[in-house]
């Protein structure tokens, strides 16, 4: 999906993006990403929400010399199948970033927060960020941030923004995770840990947010689903209105 040129006040929502790839002649692996928002100017910006993208030869998501993008509430899964590659990376002003879910593959990013490319030098004034679960290891190197790389633990003390203060790491507990159900369990960290403020008042299933004290994070509420109540049983008659 491209968002090229792009003005004001669009919205992706309830998109299932996968299994792109780029191997045009004489330019192989360029890009094959899931989502691109690509020089788009537009003051009123672009809300991407509720979106699951997976298995992407490139990134989830790629949002490039644009301005006003709100992220939130995504699913990205197992992008990045080329090395350059990973979950979620920007180089953008007026950017917020909030309340996804974003599980790359071993060795690749979940987030990339580029300052600067030779045609753009991005404010981080205009830059928020917070309350993602990146499904890695405390241990892993999973964001970039400037010029720099490291873990989790590492970005938050170190970005010297406040950016990612309530980012999590951790297993979601997809319901089905090889199947690609990316609706989550009983358990899982994502349950009430989103910014309800920057969250859609609807999941992916159009079921109402938040379901419990605080929005989940992801593209589904935990909790929302329509099982039925098992039937009953012993009943017995005490009154008949004619």
């Amino acid at each position: 999906m491209d968002l090229y040129l792009c003005q004001s006040g669009n919205l992706v929502s309830g998109n299932t993006i996968w299994n792109n790839a780029d191997d045009s002649p004489g330019q192989p692996d360029s890009e094959g990403h899931g989502l691109i928002m690509d020089y788009c100017p537009g003051s009123g910006g672009t809300v991407i929400e509720n979106n699951l993208i997976y298995n992407n030869e490139g990134w989830c998501m790629v949002v490039l010399n644009s301005s006003g993008a709100a992220i939130r509430n995504n699913v990205c899964y197992h992008n990045g199948l080329r090395s350059d590659s990973g979950e979620l990376t920007t180089a953008a002003n007026n950017v917020s970033i909030y309340n996804n879910i974003l599980a790359p593959r071993t060795g690749q990013l979940a987030l990339n927060i580029r300052l600067r490319r030779s045609d753009l030098v991005v404010d981080p004034r205009t830059i928020s960020e917070n309350n993602n679960l990146f499904d890695v290891s405390a241990a892993a190197v999973s964001v970039g941030w400037g010029d720099a790389t490291g873990t989790l633990a590492q970005y938050q003390s170190r970005n010297g923004r406040g950016w990612g203060s309530a980012d999590l790491v951790g297993d979601p507990k997809f319901a089905d995770e090889f199947g690609f159900d990316f609706h989550i369990s009983a358990g899982s960290p994502a349950i009430d840990k989103a910014n309800s403020a920057n969250a859609p008042t609807q999941d992916f299933d159009e079921h109402a947010r938040p379901a419990g004290i605080a929005a989940d994070i992801g593209a589904f509420e935990f909790g929302t689903g329509s099982a039925r109540l098992p039937s009953p049983t012993n009943l017995r008659v005490i009154s008949v209105t004619k």
